[in-house]
């Protein structure tokens, strides 16, 4: 199976690369039209069943493959173990090829007139994302003579012979001999020689693109690994039970769908790149090509910006930072690219009215596919390790995806040389509002790029603790001029009448406004951020009250954007308007959500009891206790336990003599238990009458040691409002780890004026020592209680095979029946007189023991035990109150309707 996925991955790379050879031939020589059609067809089917075998091996749990181990597991729903294909590195770029594919069959079944271009473009960027799954180093020697041949013998032909023989020594030289800096020196000549046009494009391109290859590096990641070659620590030949899994915060409805979407925007990214590539190749943008152009950023904007929307959703219902956009640095690094692609459009819009700002149109539209790739490198280079949540290990990959974003940005940048001069209007309302979302995704570039930064010069760069703050205040000095620009230029652009109309009425409403906020004590100066500063210096002072009359701006901005689309909308009935009317109202309102949902948030759970435990706005709840919040009662009444009856009982996976059950209880919540195989007569994986089973499963819920089966404790919390007297009960979810202790999930309460949004802030200690310590002496057959706990020591086994005399010591624990008792062999050695005595755990009962020592004349072992206290005996939880958060999400989606009618009517 190996070899077939080395098969299909080194298909992949050589029908990319070839693929987009023949397809540019395609465009211009009918003749090559069969031989691109059949590469085509081989790299989908490539893509296709190197996808499929890589979710095969994760479905059909074949752990023998390092992938299927690392990301799969028996316990997870089918659901989670298909998002497990793209959680890891080779998976994501396999889901970005198919895209790819699938959007050069789109181009394909409509007949797009320039689809041979489009897909030579769509082939070459597939060829060079299967470099990242080769996971093979190869020899310079063999890298600078493919590179020579390729470049003499296609990029170059239409040179004389000697002299594409000389080029292709040179570059062969260069790339086996030259050092670094020399390279870089002889890049300029094929730019040289293009912008004397005396070197065509594909050949000057080639040559820059070859010379700045990244050598004696590993080409990629194998997706295909054994497991034990990647492992030094495992056998070769192991097979294990059971793989590693999702990460806890990624098992997620919304892991399913928000990468996918995400990565579809990321893919059509490329169709406007490759467009205004063959645009600025051709020399002349026409009409029927800027409706193709605008046809494909509209398609990009769409796609990416519901997989932006999508993934901030899913940090407002999973995470618990408090709220939907926390400038994580990928969270940046995929909005820009979006920006700018919103920047293209409308500067393209503009020309397709005045006839000017081609070049500058054309730019930006191939900007956006190099941000996406650099995008790729902060996440996947390693280089955000420390300052971002999503960011993967270094698989050696930086160097390759630098290479992609410094050809495909220079590439853009050779294209536009020699385009014909064309009038610039660097005025009006539409060019200075690109600008500035220009402008702004440049901005949130460079400030998240200061770790890459620091690493390249060496240099201490840092936003410092509060980054948050930075980012605000910085996006909120760009946004205030951007909103009014939108809607001056909303008016103008359509020669709709009322600007000063909607600049009076939007102050008078500002004024309005204002006055309710500030007499409801909800402006910025009662930030804790802004107050401290307004008792600080003269400059914390200054700059303390230019955000607070900011926050203002801000306000009067969204104001006079959405009145310019009332307006709009009265004058112009057209449906032509109804896409631009959405997506500039959803923008708007959007900015006035976020306003009004982080800038006035306030914090409910407020502690006003000094001797309680729960600190600041934090409230301490014991098991069965209750608390007050500023407008509610807090009742705590403990974790939720399954409920009979029970159905959809099904075992899981058997190992060391017991069997893994799950089950579905009465709320439809699945549950899983570990029972003993000797429970029943035949084997329970076999086909067997289930009845006895969900028997005793019902009568010893509370005594069996069940959890649940997504490791998602659910802990019953009650909100009970102190005037109307109405109660809101809430499950608030945790994941509890030993390695990475509480990862909380917030739970939500949802008014007609804002969201109560409720999370756990602590749980009785998990990781670190447990809780209970107790010494027990047993000899065989022994039986001891401890608490709850009934332990019998079954049997001493020796281990074979062991470097040193090793053996173990069986102990069986159960609560209630003996029925249903769990074992745990707990392992000692004998060395050099000396004992050694690891751990061994049952984390199904919290129990962990090992051998402290053994006497020989009572023929007894002394076992150490510890218990871990059930996780349930108190709670502390933060309640926020998010007001009018609605119109955040309801802005969103606006904003996508507009774009997506902006791509329908381009159609």
């Amino acid at each position: 199976m190996q070899d077939l996925g080395a098969l299909l991955v080194a298909l992949l790379w050589i029908s990319g690369l070839w693929g987009a050879v023949a397809a540019w031939e395609a465009a211009r020589k009918p003749q090559w039209q069969a031989s691109a059609l059949g590469a085509w067809i081989l790299h989908s089917l490539s893509a296709l069943g190197t996808i499929g075998l890589l979710l095969y091996f994760l479905l059909a749990h074949r752990y023998e493959f390092h992938y299927a181990w690392a990301h799969g597991s028996r316990q997870l729903p089918t659901a989670y173990i298909t998002a497990a294909l793209w959680e890891g590195q080779e998976g994501s770029f396999l889901l970005w090829i198919a895209w790819h594919v699938v959007l050069g069959w789109g181009l394909w079944l409509v007949r797009d007139r320039h689809r041979w271009a489009i897909l030579a473009g769509l082939l070459a960027t597939n060829g060079y994302l299967a470099t990242f799954l080769l996971g093979v180093s190869l020899p310079t020697l063999a890298v600078a003579a493919g590179a020579a041949l390729l470049w003499g013998l296609w990029a170059a032909e239409t040179l004389s012979l000697p002299v594409r023989i000389a080029g292709a020594i040179t570059l062969l030289l260069a790339l086996w001999w030259a050092p670094l800096w020399l390279r870089g020196v002889l890049l300029l000549l094929p730019l040289a020689l293009y912008a004397l046009q005396k070197l065509s494009f594909r050949a000057a391109l080639s040559a820059v693109g070859l010379l700045l290859l990244p050598l004696r590096e590993s080409w990629g990641s194998f997706p295909f690994l054994y497991l034990w070659e990647v492992r030094n620590d495992v056998p070769a030949g192991t097979v294990p039970l059971d793989g590693n899994g999702l990460n806890p915060l990624l098992q997620s409805f919304w892991m399913v769908i928000h990468p996918p979407i995400l990565f579809a925007g990321y893919a059509a990214a490329a169709l406007p790149f490759w467009e205004a590539l063959r645009i600025a190749h051709s020399g002349t943008l026409s009409i029927i090509d800027s409706r193709r152009l605008l046809r494909f950023l509209w398609l990009a904007v769409t796609l990416l910006g519901l997989g932006i929307a999508l993934g901030a959703y899913w940090a407002y219902e999973t995470l618990n930072f408090g709220g939907y956009w926390n400038w994580d640095p990928v969270e940046n690094a995929s909005f820009a690219p979006w920006l700018v692609l919103v920047a293209a459009a409308h500067l393209l819009w503009v020309w397709r009215r005045q006839r000017k700002n081609a070049n500058l149109a054309l730019a930006l539209s191939a900007l956006a596919f190099p941000l996406v790739l650099y995008s790729s490198y902060l996440t996947r280079s390693g280089v955000l390790s420390d300052s971002s949540v999503h960011s993967f290990t270094d698989l050696g990959l930086g160097s390759w995806l630098l290479w992609g974003v410094g050809l495909s940005t220079l590439g853009s940048a050779v294209a536009f040389l020699r385009w014909p001069p064309r009038a610039l209007l660097l005025r009006g309302a539409l060019f200075a509002g690109s600008s500035l979302l220009t402008l702004t995704a440049l901005l949130l570039l460079l400030l998240t790029s200061l770790p890459a930064l620091n690493k390249l010069f060496g240099t201490a760069w840092a936003l410092g603790s509060n980054a948050l703050q930075v980012y605000y205040e910085w996006m909120g000095v760009l946004a205030a001029p951007l909103l009014v620009l939108m809607g001056y230029a909303l008016l103008q652009a359509y020669r709709a009448r009322g600007w000063e109309l909607v600049a009076w009425l939007s102050g008078a409403l500002l004024i309005g406004i204002v006055a309710i906020l500030w007499w409801a004590g909800w402006d910025f100066v009662y930030h804790p951020t802004y107050r401290s500063l307004l008792s600080g210096g003269l400059l914390d002072r200054l700059r303390a009250g230019f955000f607070l009359l900011l926050d203002d701006m801000l306000w009067g901005a969204s104001l006079i954007s959405l009145g310019a689309v009332v307006a709009l909308l009265l004058q112009r009935r057209s449906r032509a308007v109804w896409g631009a009317a959405l997506a500039h109202a959803g923008f708007a309102l959007l900015l006035i959500g976020a306003i009004l949902s982080s800038g006035y948030e306030r914090t409910l759970s407020q502690n006003f009891n000094p001797r309680s435990p729960g600190g600041g706005d934090n409230l301490f709840l014991p098991l069965g206790g209750e608390a007050f919040a500023v407008g509610y009662k807090v009742t705590y009444t403990g974790l939720l336990t399954p409920k009979p009856p029970l159905r959809d009982l099904r075992p899981l996976l058997q190992s060391g003599g017991q069997t893994l059950w799950r089950f579905v209880d009465s709320l439809g919540y699945a549950y899983q238990v570990w029972l003993p195989e000797g429970l029943f007569p035949s084997s329970p994986i076999q086909p067997v009458a289930l009845s006895g089973l969900h028997a005793i499963l019902e009568q010893n819920l509370a005594l069996l040691p069940v959890e649940p089966a997504d490791r998602r404790y659910r802990y019953q919390v009650t909100l009970t409002h102190l005037e109307s007297q109405k109660t809101y009960p809430l499950l608030l979810e945790a994941d509890l780890s030993e390695s990475s202790g509480l990862l909380a999930h917030p739970s939500h309460i949802r008014l007609w004026h804002g969201d109560l949004y409720v999370h756990l802030t602590s749980l009785p200690k998990l990781d670190g020592d447990p809780l209970l310590y107790t010494d027990l002496a047993l000899g065989l057959r022994d039986t001891a209680t401890w608490g709850e706990l009934t332990l019998t020591f079954e049997k001493l086994t020796e281990v074979e095979g062991a470097p040193h005399p090793t053996f173990r010591a069986w102990l069986a624990a159960w609560k209630g029946l003996p029925q249903l008792a769990q074992r745990i062999p707990v392992e000692f050695a004998i060395q050099d007189s000396q004992l050694l005595t690891p751990t061994a755990s049952l984390p199904a009962l919290g129990l962990s023991a090992q051998v402290e020592g053994f006497s020989v004349q009572e023929k007894k072992l002394r076992f150490r035990l510890a218990l871990r206290q059930q996780p349930d005996s108190f709670i502390t939880l933060k309640i926020l109150y998010k007001p009018f958060i609605g119109l955040f999400w309801g802005g969103i989606v606006l904003l996508l309707i507009g774009t997506g009618w902006a791509f329908v009517r381009h159609w």
